[in-house]
């Protein structure tokens, strides 16, 4: 705990709540992580759902105010904190897209996770042709992405923003589906040097600490494997490794 935080971020490990976690690290004031336990079933207790009626993370508490959903949070952090630049300057033409490349991740990239997550909540019929489609509509928009990212660093141009520790956390998750970015070059390159973020460095490991010991040394494994990609590059046999080759499952 750190003493006299202002914040408490209500969290999953490796949730869409990661993306808060490294905004808060890159402000740099006191924070509380909670941990909330989706698989116990923890954001469906009493007590939380006092805290968030709708059940879900992330949840961030300043004081007596309580802000929910990830894009919002993100939004409010910003505007609380404007030396971090979490955003650009309010009511430019760069915070326009910025806030258009937010909410695309929020409400376009965003939900086809959560279809692919949970088929069965769209349809009564076939879910394997709703999990199928939803797969393809994924490889679809990581292929957007790609060629957006092919002459600039970071989604807005070549400073990152919050919708890149939003897009970062999710395509954490294309290990549940043993999918990995070496069809996207673009992508892959873009998704190493976001980890390399020390806010985002910093997040994840202290979220990699809450997987258990077996999922935390696959991912210590993963980030031994590419330091020494780095270190090697150009080595063959190293080059035919790819990170889905150490699928995780049950991390969202």
């Amino acid at each position: 705990m750190t003493k006299n935080a202002r914040y408490t971020l209500y969290y999953s490990p490796f949730a869409c709540s990661l993306a808060v976690h490294a905004a808060l690290e890159k402000i740099g004031e006191g924070f509380e992580l909670e941990k909330i336990d989706v698989k116990k079933g923890q954001h469906q207790t009493e007590r939380y759902l006092q805290l968030n009626r709708h059940g879900k993370v992330p949840l961030l508490q300043d004081g007596k105010k309580l802000i929910d959903q990830g894009a919002g949070i993100l939004l409010y952090l910003s505007e609380q904190h404007p030396e971090a630049e979490l955003m650009p300057a309010a009511a430019t033409a760069e915070w326009g897209k910025a806030l258009s490349e937010l909410f695309y991740m929020s409400n376009t990239v965003h939900p086809a996770f959560s279809m692919a997550f949970n088929p069965d909540r769209f349809t009564t019929g076939d879910k394997t042709q709703v999990f199928d489609k939803t797969l393809s509509r994924l490889d679809a928009l990581l292929e957007e992405l790609d060629g957006k990212l092919t002459q600039q660093d970071f989604l807005n141009g070549n400073k990152p923003y919050v919708a890149d520790y939003y897009l970062v956390a999710m395509l954490n998750w294309l290990r549940i589906f043993k999918k990995g970015l070496n069809p996207y070059p673009n992508l892959r390159r873009y998704k190493a040097r976001m980890d390399q973020l020390p806010e985002v460095s910093r997040a994840v490991s202290k979220e990699i600490k809450d997987l258990g010991f077996v999922v935390a040394s696959v991912f210590k494994l993963m980030s031994v494997k590419k330091r020494l990609s780095r270190k090697l590059k150009g080595k063959p046999s190293l080059k035919r490794h790819d990170e889905k080759h150490y699928g995780l499952g049950g991390v969202s």
